[in-house]
């Protein structure tokens, strides 16, 4: 939601030189183009002003909702990130180390036994890279807060 509001106010100066323009066409006062074109300008002000300050309103209330989570007790309100890191985790290890080493003992098992084993299945690598970025770019804001030095001390829960 907080996108669509932001590219539309982002196209605001396209639509105000095409009303504008609609303007000239049928008010033949130059004057009164001028005073048209101001009030045009103030609606569409006000209304990015508001669209902006929405927008932060969700932001904040998605920031709220998020602490709320991370210090809540209950391992599946505030467990599903460090479960989800997990699970990349393991994901990663079985495409890279697991899958491979497999591979190659079902092969050598199969070439000395004269059975043809089928191949371990592979997953898909594109969709554990997504989330490995978006959890380090995480991780990397953690880095940044702790080089300006307002991190805090340890991630232990608080008490």
């Amino acid at each position: 939601m907080a996108a669509g509001l932001l590219a539309g106010l982002a196209a605001a100066p396209a639509a105000i030189e095409a009303i504008s323009n609609i303007i000239g066409r049928f008010v033949p006062d130059p004057a009164q183009q001028a005073q048209a074109s101001l009030e045009l300008q103030k609606v569409l002000a006000e209304r990015e002003s508001s669209a902006a300050m929405a927008a932060a309103e969700i932001a904040k209330a998605q920031a709220a909702t998020n602490t709320a989570e991370a210090q809540n007790p209950s391992m599946f309100v505030g467990g599903w990130r460090p479960f989800v890191g997990w699970v990349c985790g393991i994901g990663l290890l079985y495409a890279t180390l697991g899958q491979p080493i497999v591979a190659w003992a079902t092969g050598i098992a199969g070439a000395a036994l004269a059975i043809a084993f089928p191949p371990p299945p592979v997953p898909p690598s594109e969709v554990l890279m997504t989330l490995l970025t978006g959890m380090l770019g995480i991780a990397g804001l953690r880095t940044y807060d702790k080089v300006k030095g307002v991190a805090a001390p340890s991630i232990a829960p608080k008490a």
